[in-house]
């Protein structure tokens, strides 16, 4: 196992499956374009992040208005968003552990939009250990769900993750990303 497939947390051991460590910007770009109903979850961990200089919600903000990508963001995010006059994007305010118990559940929720669930959930700026967890339950308990994680440290539970990358790569690595929805 690479460095950067390594778990951040020492005890989240992901078990007999183990996610992806995708290292390569046009691959997630790829997972991305190819989902046909991505939404990106914004927690509150992204209000204390930098990337760059940039806050790493304002960089997940980018990303959900180039790739066009619904968003469902925690409390604190959602107050960034309204504080800051965010518009162009489809917030949705939901708790985690409300969005993994509905994602989990197969026969009743409809998804955001009333058209169905998502069939892939980006996660970024969810504190690790809850995120560990929540990847978790998803991963044992949703047969056709996708996950992936844009947070500088690896999630093994998660399907796809960046490896542990410093804050240079990062950058480098979230900027190429949106770069390929700008075009």
């Amino acid at each position: 196992m690479s460095p950067q497939a390594k778990p951040w947390q020492k005890t989240a051991q992901a078990g007999p499956e183990i996610g992806v460590a995708v290292l390569d910007p046009n691959v997630v770009a790829t997972i991305i374009k190819e989902a046909k109903k991505p939404v990106l979850v914004i927690g509150a961990t992204s209000l204390k992040l930098k990337v760059g200089d940039e806050p790493y919600i304002a960089v997940l903000i980018r990303l959900a208005k180039a790739a066009n990508l619904p968003v469902v963001a925690t409390a604190h995010a959602n107050k960034y968003i309204t504080e800051h006059n965010i518009t162009g994007l489809g917030v949705h305010v939901m708790p985690l552990t409300n969005l993994t118990n509905r994602l989990e559940d197969d026969r009743e929720w409809p998804g955001l939009d009333g058209k169905g669930k998502p069939d892939l959930v980006i996660f970024g700026g969810v504190t690790t250990y809850y995120l560990s967890q929540m990847l978790s339950s998803l991963k044992n308990f949703t047969a056709r769900l996708q996950t992936l994680t844009l947070d500088n440290e690896y999630q093994p539970n998660a399907r796809f993750s960046l490896g542990n990358v410093n804050d240079v790569e990062w950058k480098r690595f979230l900027d190429a990303i949106i770069a390929k929805f700008a075009k």
